[in-house]
């Protein structure tokens, strides 16, 4: 099985957004709830996204990381087309007993990481609109989910370029 996913990563060249998307798939896709096994990835070319401190004149960054919403959109009609059949063919009880149900509730809801297909640069998923919107225009502000405050570490990573890095994922 494979996916083909997209990271957003924070670097000052596209061999660090390389390097930095690997680290962050080899990490995160352990992860995913599915528990497929990593089995490697192969990898695109890394593409600067425009922001408000580091403008670009290619928009094909931008626009892969719009084509990954649009996959993650179509993920999530699919779940709600599932959710509606097993609604109209099944009782409550069924329903409270389903896993199958649970589940595309789940990916439904955006709770778990299957459905996504772009993370930003912690390994979280990335799935609307207005989310993309607030890195691209936010990037010196609220991405502290490490803890780093004012650190030299936090500093550091505010003053790099946005990139975008596709992966097709094999598990």
């Amino acid at each position: 099985m494979h996916k083909l996913i997209r990271i957003l990563v924070l670097a000052d060249t596209s061999d660090e957004a390389l390097a930095e998307a690997r680290r962050i798939v080899e990490e995160k896709v352990s992860g995913f709830p599915s528990g497929a096994p990593f089995d490697g990835a192969t990898w695109g070319k890394a593409l600067q996204v425009s922001t408000t401190r580091f403008p670009c004149e290619d928009s094909a960054g931008m626009q892969e990381a719009m084509n990954a919403l649009h996959y993650t959109r179509h993920a999530f009609e699919d779940d709600i087309k599932h959710i509606r059949k097993l609604i109209a063919s099944s009782s409550d009880e069924e329903l409270f007993a389903s896993n199958d149900f649970q589940t595309s509730c789940i990916y439904a809801a955006g709770v778990e990481d299957d459905g996504a297909y772009l993370f930003d640069f912690h390994g979280c998923p990335v799935s609307r609109l207005y989310e993309l919107q607030k890195i691209v225009t936010d990037t010196d502000a609220d991405h502290n989910h490490e803890g780093m405050d004012n650190s030299r570490e936090y500093l550091a990573t505010i003053n790099k370029k946005l990139w975008i890095v596709p992966a097709n994922v094999h598990m």
